[in-house]
């Protein structure tokens, strides 16, 4: 009973660490409302069952007292029944209910085939569906291969982040917290946690954890990096600016370290410093676009970059101009206007591809229709995808040929 009780609080801790501040004031709204319901269908169950069933037929003629007794009884049973229930409810959310009937079959162990390599199979498998994206189905393959051996611990950090993916991140917390409890010696369990709490907001929680990570592995520069963001969210910038300096200098090629570390030193008052760190961050991102230049994440990861980049400008112009470095003030003033036509092209860019998504979908539904045929082309062509406009050419002079912007 206790450890049900124990198991029911655990899991509604995870969902309320992964809600956000308006949703838990939702939701305390909603529990208010609840216990209403409750307490009213408890009293209702109470009177009904002394009132109807026990006074009448089992009990007549004792005393008020007495049947207050037995109506304060009832009350309390019908309290534990539902605990109970609802108790059952949630454990039906573990990991090995997670499974359905038709994977724990096909879960069993294959005739001639070792357990071992046949668990590995699973799990290489479950590692290409996480890579694909294909989220719903690597944990289910995860959750089987877990049925199969428990013992696996790197099958928890691997639904951790799927469940990361997927936005759950009560239970990737809970799953990086049992492989850190299995693995207390892995850097890479408490990296994952505290990039977990860090991203619930847990400032607490990140710092002592990124701080073991870091202590298991001191050259773990993302660790670094992320333990100076739990830093600047607790509002220490001098301990942010130390760990943001930590990993530029362990791995200054890595734009999202940039990043951070231009935070931490715009925050903790020196916008110089933090420039730096913008502009490196847009540089080393632009070289990885270079490689890559239909990758949409990047593009919004380089959007977000100047973003950043136009608030340290803003910034810094606004020191400058406290001290009077008139000189100083026009040139920020001149690179925060180049980085807004900049970031202009990449959201220029960025509208190219939604439109291309609409249009590839309207091909598909209308294969012979002309006229987007000839604005997919056009698309294409802005966004630099060349072996998929000849493609689309070659479509358009089948339909109508000689057609002038297909030979072009």
């Amino acid at each position: 009973m206790f450890e049900m009780l124990e198991r029911m609080m655990e899991r509604l801790r995870e969902v309320w660490a992964g809600m956000s501040l308006n949703q838990r004031i939702v939701s305390a709204a909603l529990l208010a409302a609840l216990m209403s319901t409750t307490d009213s269908l408890i009293n209702a169950v109470s009177a009904i069952t002394v009132n109807d069933i026990y006074r009448p037929f089992l009990r007549k003629g004792a005393s008020d007292a007495h049947y207050l007794a037995a109506a304060r009884t009832v009350a309390i049973v019908a309290a534990l029944v539902g605990v109970v229930l609802v108790g059952l409810v949630i454990s039906a959310g573990d990991c090995p209910a997670q499974v359905t009937p038709a994977d724990a079959a096909s879960a069993t162990q294959p005739a001639g085939l070792p357990p071992a390599a046949d668990t590995q199979q699973m799990l290489r498998q479950a590692d290409a569906l996480l890579q694909a994206g294909r989220l719903d189905s690597a944990a289910r393959l995860y959750h089987m291969v877990r049925v199969r051996e428990p013992g696996l611990s790197v099958v928890l950090l691997r639904l951790a982040q799927v469940y990361r993916l997927k936005g759950e991140d009560g239970l990737a917390i809970r799953y990086c917290q049992e492989y850190t409890q299995r693995e207390p010696v892995d850097p890479q369990g408490y990296f994952e946690l505290g990039t977990l709490y860090l991203r619930a907001k847990y400032y607490q929680q990140a710092k002592f954890t990124l701080q073991r990570a870091t202590k298991l592995n001191d050259r773990h520069a993302q660790a670094h990096a992320n333990l100076a963001l739990a830093h600047l969210g607790l509002h220490e910038y001098r301990e942010a600016i130390a760990e943001a300096s930590r990993a530029v200098a362990l791995d200054p090629n890595d734009p999202q370290i940039r990043q951070a570390a231009a935070f931490c030193f715009l925050d903790g008052g020196r916008p110089a410093d933090a420039l730096v760190h913008a502009q490196a961050a847009i540089r080393l991102c632009r070289q990885q676009l270079a490689a890559q230049p239909a990758d949409v994440d990047l593009l919004r990861q380089l959007d977000f970059y100047y973003d950043l980049l136009q608030k340290v400008l803003a910034s810094w112009q606004s020191q400058l101009q406290q001290a009077g470095q008139a000189g100083r003030v026009a040139e920020a003033c001149l690179q925060l206007a180049r980085a807004i036509e900049e970031q202009a092209d990449i959201r220029r860019v960025l509208a190219h591809h939604a439109a291309l998504r609409w249009l590839e979908d309207a091909r598909r539904a209308s294969p012979g229709n002309l006229q987007v045929l000839e604005q997919l082309l056009v698309v294409q062509h802005e966004v630099g995808l060349i072996s998929q406009a000849v493609e689309t050419c070659r479509q358009i002079l089948k339909l109508r040929p000689g057609h002038p912007a297909a030979k072009d």
